[in-house]
Order: structure tokens, then C-alpha cells, then sequence
């Protein structure tokens, strides 16, 4: 490109092309990557890239007032509640069924391992298709977790006999007084027909 000086003391261009504005093509001009920003959740859905955490529980144990506020100001954060009487009931039941298998687990001894492949196995399942209460499931699923691991002898299937039966796995148990007939239909369930019970 070469530029001339011009009447008016200016400069201009010369080999630059003349532009027809009515064949302005606007897909020429496309953008080649991601078009869309990440979209935020919407008001239904709980925000889970929320990396926020409201501790009212351990700021505010001696001010009921505060963490009355922030209490409520947490659930809303993180999209368990929207107002006084809107509340995310499935996001609700994720939270009891993930405390519920990390506590049993606990429970029962599990190493790190072994409690996230029986949390990740339980939260898949939709336990209203097994007919029975959630903790009875997460017990048996612990089971399975420990049953099918390899390097693992520990005894804690339903058959075998309590005083051959891993002292943890046993104290459970009875504490939660779990009937043997029903433990062992339900620790089949969770072993051999899984698929079926997915949610």
C-alpha cells in the first residue's frame, strides 16, 4: 500500500478496496470459538460453581440473631432456599442422602477410598424404587463396597454369623436393629440387579 498526499493536506490510501455495504455478509464475520459465556444457573438449580461459604454455624454460635440471618442468607447462597417459602427439595434430598452414606460409612470404617466409591455408588441409586428406608440401602451399599474390594477381608456380608461378623459392620447392625432376611434381598439388589435401581 502506498499513500498520496491530497488536495485537503491529508493522506489516503490507494489500493485500499472500496466496501459495497450491501453485500455485507454478517456470517463472514462469525466468531470461531466458544459463542456462548458458561450460562448461570438458572433460579430452579443450585449454583454449584459456588465457591462461597457462609459460616454461621461457627461465626455465630453465640448471637441467635445473626446467625438466624445468616443462616438464611447461606441457604439462599447456595440455592437450598429462594425466599421465605421456596425451597429446592431435590437439591435438599441430594444433601441428606450425602450425609447420610458419608456418616454411615464413617461409621463402619471405611477408608477414604472406599467411602467415595459408596457415596457415588448410593447417590446414583433412586432408593424409592427399593422399597425400604434410605439407611437400610446405604448400609448394604457399604457392604458391597467392602465386599467387592480385593484387598479387603473384612466379613460384613449379611450371611455371615454375628460372631464372625466385622465388630463395626455387627454394631451397626444392631444398633439399628436391620433384620437379616431384609439385609441380604437388599445387599442382592445392590450387587447384582444395580442398574435397575439407578435414578
Amino acid at each position: 500500500m502506498s499513500t498520496t498526499a491530497s488536495n485537503s493536506g491529508g493522506s489516503r490510501v490507494e489500493s485500499a478496496p472500496f466496501v459495497e455495504w450491501s453485500k455485507y455478509n454478517e456470517n463472514r464475520w462469525r466468531y470461531e470459538g466458544d459463542p456462548k459465556s458458561a450460562s448461570e444457573s438458572d433460579i430452579y438449580n443450585p449454583d454449584a460453581q459456588n465457591a462461597t461459604t457462609i459460616r454461621y454455624d461457627i461465626n455465630y454460635r453465640d448471637d441467635p440473631e445473626k446467625r438466624r440471618k445468616y443462616k438464611r442468607l447461606s441457604e439462599y447462597n447456595s440455592g437450598l432456599k429462594n425466599g421465605p417459602k421456596w425451597t429446592n427439595d431435590e437439591y435438599n434430598t441430594y444433601l441428606v442422602n450425602q450425609h447420610l452414606i458419608r456418616a454411615l460409612a464413617s461409621q463402619v470404617g471405611l477408608n477414604p477410598r472406599y467411602k467415595r466409591e459408596a457415596e457415588r455408588l448410593f447417590l446414583r441409586f433412586d432408593l424409592q424404587k427399593f422399597g425400604t428406608d434410605a439407611a437400610t440401602v446405604a448400609f448394604c451399599t457399604c457392604v458391597a463396597v467392602v465386599k467387592n474390594s480385593e484387598e479387603n477381608d473384612r466379613k460384613c456380608h449379611p450371611c455371615v454369623p454375628d460372631k464372625k461378623m466385622d465388630p463395626e459392620f455387627r454394631r451397626v447392625a444392631s444398633a439399628e436393629d436391620y433384620r437379616k432376611g431384609e439385609l441380604i434381598s437388599l445387599y442382592n439388589k445392590v450387587t447384582q440387579a444395580k442398574d435397575k435401581y439407578w435414578g
